[in-house]
């Protein structure tokens, strides 16, 4: 059976998501990518001169003037990085909130439709669901995260630095490992705008559908069924489940999944669950989605597919849905770091 329209419409609604948040992304790795070309030629200086000096100490090291300004170079570029960053992120929620309530209102007219049911929407003002997204405020601990990473980052570079020093690591790979450091800031940035962007929006939605709760009753998890680019295991243990309008849809860090909102008395548009289209793949699609132990403990009957999922807390958004590990599924003790 085709997918109804409301279907059809989250999906559309999702991929123009993911066409704006690569745009803002395209932005972030272009920003990052000057800032990492500045300090190269930093790096390069220092790695000449460890090269030209191998007996060097961590102690005489930590007291070079090339070592210095390195490290203050790196402080300094990532501390600019992150006020481009705060307010890019203020861009992407607000551009985020924006469409949420566009979209809000032609899903609700959608659903009332499907359902035959009439009602007038209730739309609520753009600041005031702002208001209730509190990890956007300023001294929230998102901001409070992009604070720290300057301070972090260079911290754990100037480390680092020492240590493969100490270590007695060829002045190249010291060098590889400074550039590698500093990619951990561009995949934390990325991270922080992929989910800002989907919270902001999620929860704008979960917020009109609130204000129209004398007509909807709740919101049903929707993750896009594509073997291509399937969802992980979490999300697919949550498709098609119906939740109170009062629940947030705590999708993992980078999730694309979004909310449906549901006419009370209606049936669930969502025809197949996430464990019925798992099941319907062929094997080797299976153990891409949960790897050759789990899918081979799963067939085994160790666990049941509800479990695949759990809900653990998060210091910015509260909770956060995310797949549990193989051991935990097991009732075994967790792998040694």
């Amino acid at each position: 059976m085709p997918d109804s329209p409301l279907i059809l419409a989250a999906i559309k609604y999702r991929y123009r998501l993911d066409t704006a948040s690569q745009r803002d992304l395209e932005r972030l790795i272009n920003a990052y990518t000057s800032l990492a070309s500045r300090l190269k030629d930093k790096i390069d200086l220092l790695v000449a001169e460890l090269v030209a000096n191998p007996e060097l100490t961590t102690g005489q090291v930590a007291r070079m003037s090339r070592y210095k300004s390195l490290i203050t170079a790196i402080a300094d570029e990532l501390q600019r990085y992150g006020i481009f960053l705060e307010t890019e992120l203020g861009g992407i929620a607000n551009a985020a909130l924006a469409q949420s309530t566009l979209d809000a209102r032609a899903l609700f007219r959608l659903a009332t439709q499907r359902a035959g049911v009439t009602g007038g929407f209730n739309q609520l003002p753009t600041n005031a669901i702002k208001t209730l997204l509190g990890f956007l405020a300023p001294d929230s601990p998102l901001y409070q995260r992009i604070h720290e990473l300057a301070p972090l980052t260079t911290q754990i570079i100037a480390d680092k630095i020492l240590e493969g020093v100490g270590l007695g690591y060829n002045p190249q790979k010291v060098g590889r490992m400074i550039m590698d450091d500093l990619g951990q800031g561009l995949s934390s940035a990325m991270r922080w705008a992929r989910t800002t962007q989907m919270w902001t929006y999620r929860e704008a939605s979960r917020a009109t559908m609130a204000a129209n709760a004398n007509v909807l009753d709740g919101w049903i998890w929707f993750a896009i069924l594509d073997e291509a680019i399937p969802p992980c295991e979490s999300c697919l243990v949550q498709h098609g489940q119906l939740f109170p309008l009062d629940e947030t849809l705590d999708d993992h860090y980078n999730g694309r999944c979004v909310a449906l909102p549901h006419v009370a008395g209606d049936d669930n548009p969502v025809e197949t669950s996430g464990e019925e289209w798992f099941n319907s793949l062929d094997e080797s699609k299976q153990q891409e989605i949960l790897g050759i132990g789990k899918l081979a403990a799963f067939k085994d009957g160790q666990f049941d597919f509800s479990q695949l999922t759990q809900q653990i807390p998060d210091d910015i958004l509260g909770t956060m849905r995310t797949t549990t590990p193989l051991w935990e599924l097991l009732g075994a003790e967790p792998p040694l770091r």
